[in-house]
């Protein structure tokens, strides 16, 4: 027969490795649980974006011959990114000599901040349309 003294033993010498076992891969599933979190945020930020400059092409399109067009413009943009924070999106008037078949060129200008902005990445919707660190094109 077993003596209960050493099954307890056994016991509670079990206990302490799975304690530690989590103690030691917690954090890295902290890690990677937060990272999708993070990885989820900035992808709705970039689908925000794409669609609020979309929506502007789409008023741009159509109001060539409105004597405000430009505002519109901009407030198609900024309107269609609502979900975001209004005072770090910044949104240049569309260029176009708006005759009758030029093309016109709508951006959102990035959100003027890591990730988006100067956080090193470049090129719309994460920056200016620069290279990486240039500020500007």
């Amino acid at each position: 027969m077993k003596d209960p003294v050493k099954k307890r033993i056994q016991i509670r010498s079990q206990q302490g490795q799975t304690m530690t076992e989590f103690a030691l891969v917690l954090p890295v599933l902290a890690l990677i649980l937060f990272a999708v979190i993070q990885f989820g945020i900035v992808f709705n930020n970039y689908i925000t974006l794409t669609d609020a400059t979309r929506a502007g092409a789409r008023k741009a399109a159509v109001s060539r011959q409105d004597a405000n067009r430009n505002s519109d413009v901009v407030t198609a943009v900024r309107s269609s990114a609502s979900g975001l924070t209004a005072s770090k999106l910044s949104v240049p008037p569309p260029t176009s000599t708006w005759n009758s078949g030029d093309d016109v060129t709508v951006t959102d200008g990035g959100m003027g901040g890591p990730p988006f902005g100067d956080g090193g990445m470049g090129g719309p919707p994460f920056g200016d349309g620069g290279p990486p660190g240039s500020g500007g094109p």
